[in-house]
């Protein structure tokens, strides 16, 4: 941790979790607008099950976060979903920037700051200057680390959810799903 703590409050992510899916065909099959909407559905994404233009698609992906570790939180990122062709082929790319997430996660930070400044006001100027510094770095610290795990766990269920849904837009093909790094 190397910012200043309203910093890290303050601070959204600017770094999308991106995955993506290349089958083994080459062209898009007959009706996969359908199935993308279909296993989008069934994957708890908000979204009606109708043909749609694949190029680029937002839904509303609901899924529960854990503020401090203990406090479950459902939050609803948006993911972009959108097949494209380039120079190997055809490709399905899911990509999210998790900004609720990361609201959660900070509001959990903004509430480490509010028990160390009344832990400082409670225990005295002096007095509670050591029982306050210890409650800010330890709560700081903790959040820090349940924020980076939930985003590991977000980012290990949009590679779930890339490989669910290609395997549903090009069913009994193989494929396999990568990290994009930008």
């Amino acid at each position: 941790m190397t910012s200043w703590l309203p910093e890290l409050v303050k601070r959204q992510p600017t770094r999308d979790l991106t995955w993506r899916y290349r089958p083994d065909s080459t062209v898009l099959p007959e009706g996969a607008g359908h199935r993308l909407a279909l296993a989008l559905h069934a994957a708890g994404a908000n979204t009606d099950p109708d043909g749609r233009d694949l190029s680029d698609l937002a839904v509303r992906l609901p899924w529960m976060t854990l503020v401090f570790g203990v406090i479950p939180r459902t939050v609803t990122e948006e993911v972009r979903i959108a097949v494209a062709h380039d120079e190997l082929g055809v490709q399905l790319e899911v990509r999210c920037t998790p900004l609720a997430t990361h609201d959660v996660h900070a509001t959990g930070l903004a509430l480490v700051l509010t028990v160390g400044s009344a832990v400082w006001l409670l225990g005295g100027v002096t007095r509670g200057l050591l029982p306050a510094a210890t409650t800010l770095i330890g709560g700081a610290l903790w959040t820090d680390l349940t924020r980076r795990s939930a985003m590991l766990v977000l980012d290990r269920r949009l590679a779930r959810l890339a490989d669910d849904l290609g395997r549903a837009v090009w069913p009994g093909g193989g494929g396999f799903v990568e990290r994009t790094k930008y």
